[in-house]
């Protein structure tokens, strides 16, 4: 009996709905050496959606040039000269146009509205935007945040996933705590 994968069966467009992804901790060494280039990796082989806006939030402040510059630091590309650097060159482009960033605090309504209105912007195309929330961010950080996101960027409409990168507490008693706390 033939097996056949979820990838396999679908069309990726039945399965791949997010819209917006907003990663929480932007500027920090998981950012730059992990999510952006799996990001990159992704949209350059056309496993996001064609129109997906992704917003860096964190603490640091900077000018959208220097985050740029931030999250292709640890991209593995082909050298000039070598086959594909134009066309990976050009998906680069590309992928940086639909990266933007904000810089807040993580404890600021404030700073959350205007992360919203970012959101906003970037997908005031959509009729029904779909919007994931990825916290590359100490533990400590997780329930604050949630908070606000659930308070402040959850869309109606339309479907809001979480999803909490580090370890998940550290023992069974703080686990079942942060999934209260996030649920």
């Amino acid at each position: 009996m033939a097996h056949t994968t979820l990838s396999a069966a679908l069309p990726l467009t039945l399965y791949v709905y997010v819209c917006t992804s907003i990663v929480f901790g932007a500027s920090g060494d998981l950012a730059k050496k992990k999510t952006y280039p799996a990001l990159f990796g992704l949209y350059r082989n056309q496993f996001l959606p064609k129109d997906v806006q992704i917003i860096g939030y964190a603490r640091t402040k900077m000018e959208l040039a220097d985050f740029h510059k931030r999250i292709t630091s640890y991209l593995k590309l082909p050298g000039p000269g070598q086959p594909g650097a134009d066309e990976v060159r050009e998906q680069l482009d590309t992928f940086l146009k639909r990266c933007h960033y904000v810089a807040g605090q993580y404890d600021r309504d404030e700073d959350f509205e205007a992360l919203n209105q970012t959101i906003k912007q970037q997908e005031g195309f959509h009729e029904k935007p779909n919007r994931l929330f990825y916290m590359a961010l100490p533990p400590s950080q997780f329930v604050n945040v949630a908070k606000e996101v659930r308070h402040h960027c959850y869309v109606e409409g339309g479907v809001n996933r979480l999803i909490v990168e580090k370890p998940f507490g550290h023992d069974l008693e703080s686990s079942r705590e942060l999934q209260r706390h996030l649920s």
